[in-house]
Order: structure tokens, then sequence, then C-alpha cells
């Protein structure tokens, strides 16, 4: 397909983007539906209803559209007022109400920040009139962002007009972004603070905060995803260049990587349920892009580039859906990269002693990268590896 994008897909594999700079809602290469009605259009979320919404325009400097189609393939535009070409989405759930920004054109540092619901249409979220950004939108149309007050940045919640300072309600002294939310309604937040970065979830139902972690003066290119469950991935860069990977669950606490040291920079960029980090690094010494999936019981991320068709040399990220399906882009191909449990060695499906048979077959040995039987990727296939396919036993992928 000439000129594919691909930007999002959902649990049953179906994603949405463009062809020729048309929006398409597809699965494995065929088109449900193509957004022909303006003349540039480009998917941005898909549900696992199959609520697709993006953004169209009729022409430069005209105001953006607003477009979402349903599962039958029907669709409706809005004008997102006084966007002049500079709207994008942050964020969908899955009823099919859509959050976004736009901004006062390039460069421009004053965003403007809105909600689309079915029964209201376009809002715009607006609470000191100073300007606000919109991150993210709960199953119950509560929005997550921030808002502008003087020469601070205040993390805040909107809800059908009424909006939270978050920054106010929790005691927060710098700036302050509010992120995410999970499936229990804690809002992620975001505090710069006397050089430290600050993390913690707001469970809002009993006004409680949950330290995450608090990261030091030194710490550059901070990036976070959180999985629907609470879990939370990062990327960043030490003043002394070295690039880190680390997760965070209520269960295991705050755990860093350990990055091979072909890597010169690595960017977290999705988060599955069961704890799976998908990312994209640069790695030397030709500085190119390589697709790496960090599995929640392994040490460290490996590439995925030796399961892509040709072996190819650069790859990269596109999108994860929670269950942990990922579309992978290489050049101008995409690949839907389906997950599989590190502990299944067969791929059958189930955890049994077929793969403890295998594993032994294996023991002691210190496989190369892709070998299935270090499944903690240690170096060595030893009692770690079993003990993990025990506490999976029976687990059905």
């Amino acid at each position: 397909v000439n000129d594919l994008q691909i930007t999002s897909l959902n649990n049953d594999s179906v994603f949405t983007g463009s062809i020729n700079d048309k929006m398409v809602i597809c699965s494995e290469n065929i088109v449900h539906h193509s957004v022909d009605s303006l003349n540039e259009s480009l998917g941005f979320f898909i549900t696992d209803s199959g609520i697709a919404a993006g953004i169209g325009s009729n022409s430069v400097l005209q105001d953006d559209k607003l477009v979402i189609v349903d599962p039958s393939g029907e669709t409706l535009i809005e004008n997102i007022d006084g966007s002049g070409g500079w709207a994008s989405l942050t964020g969908i759930n899955q009823y099919g109400s859509v959050i976004g920004n736009y901004s006062g054109g390039s460069g421009s540092s004053e965003w403007i920040a809105f909600i689309y619901t079915a029964q209201f249409g376009i809002q715009f979220i607006n609470p000191a009139n100073d300007g606000a950004y919109a991150f993210a939108i709960s199953e119950n149309n509560q929005v997550a962002g921030y808002f502008e007050y003087g020469n601070q940045l205040r993390a805040m919640t909107y809800f059908y007009g009424v909006w939270t300072d978050l920054s106010q309600e929790l005691g927060l002294k710098g700036n302050s972004q509010a992120r995410y939310f999970d499936e229990n309604n804690r809002v992620f937040i975001i505090e710069y603070f006397k050089g430290y970065l600050n993390c913690m979830w707001y469970d809002q139902v009993i006004d409680t905060v949950v330290p995450v972690h608090s990261f030091p003066p030194g710490t550059y290119s901070l990036s976070t995803t959180c999985s629907p469950s609470g879990q939370v991935a990062f990327s960043w860069t030490t003043f002394d260049g070295q690039p880190h990977l680390a997760r965070w669950s209520d269960m295991n606490g705050f755990e860093e990587s350990s990055l091979p040291e072909e890597i010169l920079g690595i960017s977290a960029n999705a988060l599955s349920s069961e704890g799976t980090v998908a990312c994209t690094a640069i790695i030397k010494p030709s500085y190119h892009n390589e697709a790496f999936v960090w599995e929640n019981n392994s040490l460290f991320p490996y590439s995925i580039n030796n399961y892509l068709p040709n072996n190819p040399n650069t790859s990269q990220i596109i999108a994860m859906h929670d269950a942990g399906n990922m579309i992978v882009r290489s050049g101008n191909d995409y690949f839907l990269f389906e997950s599989h449990c590190s502990t299944d060695l067969n791929k059958d499906g189930l955890i049994n002693v077929s793969d403890i048979l295998l594993l032994l077959d294996a023991w002691s040995s210190s496989p190369s990268e892709s070998c299935s039987a270090d499944i903690n990727q240690d170096g060595i296939v030893s009692i770690g590896d079993l003990l993990l396919i025990i506490d999976s036993w029976g687990d059905c992928i």
C-alpha cells in the first residue's frame, strides 16, 4: 500500500491511520472504511468496540475537523473552532469520548484543550483563561491535564464543566501535570520542584497519594507511559549521557532494567497490563532505531528485529494494545508483532510439562539472546527460569 501510516490498534488488532492521506480503519490488508469527504484526514485512536477518532482538514490554515467513525462506518465530522490547522488528539475512552488540544501556531506554547462527547459535542477546557492541555480521559469522561496559572503549570482534572486544581488540593509546590488515569480512576501526576521530578498516583476515591518515584536533578528527557492496571514505565537520560529504562507497579515497586551496551538511547513507547514494555532504542555505532521488548519477568529488553521478516536493520514501535500485540514499522513496511508468554516455550498456548522438558534440555547452558529457554534473560538457563514456569503454570495465551 502506498502512503500507508498506522497510528493505533485495538485488542482485536484492528488499526487506524491513513492511506493516501485518507483516514482508514483496517485489519490485515482489509480496508473496512475510508474517510473520503475531507481532503486530508488521519486516524489517531480506535477503541476495542471499533470506534475510531481522527483529525481532518480541507485546506491549510482552515479549522481542523474532528472525525468520529463508528463500527458501522457512519462518520461524524465536527469543526474544531479556532484550531486553524494546529489540532491533535491525545485520548479516547471506550465510549468514544475524545480529548485533544490545539496551539496558537508553529512554535506556540499557548494551548487550548477540548473534549468531545456524543451528548454535548465539542466543549473547550479553559479553567483560568490562560490556556490548558488535556493528556488523558477516563471511562466516565473525566479529563486529566494541566492549566496555566500565571507562570506556573498546575495539574488539574475536569469533569462536565467542573475543574479541580490538583496542585492546590495536594499542596504541590512546583510545576505539575496530570498525565494518566488507571482503571480504578487514580490520576498519575508528575511534579517538577527544585530540580526533582516527583511521580505519584492520586487516589481520588480515598484522597490518598501513592509515591511512585522521585528522579533527582540531572534527569533529562523523562518519558512515561502507563497501563490501565496502573503500572508505569519510564525512560530517561542522566547527566552523564547514560540511557535508563524502568517500570513500577503496586506489587513490585520500582524496577530498573539493565541495558545492553550498544543502546545509546531508549524510549518507553507503551506498556501492557501484564508489564511488558515496548521501546524504541538508538543503537551504536550506526545510530539506527530498533524496536525492543522488555518482558515482565526479564532483566533487560531484547531487540525484535530477528523476529521480523528479512531481519531488517531498522525498526520502531508504533503502537501496542493492552494485551501486548504491537504494530512495528520497518522502512515502509508495518508488521503485527503478536505477544506470547515467555514461559510458553513451545508456543502452544499452555504452560505445562512440555515447557519444563524443553527448559531441562537447555539446562545450565548460556544461550544466545534469542534462546527462549533463558526466560529471565540472565544469560543462563537455571532455577530462576524454572520458577517462572511454575509460577505461570496452566496459563493459556
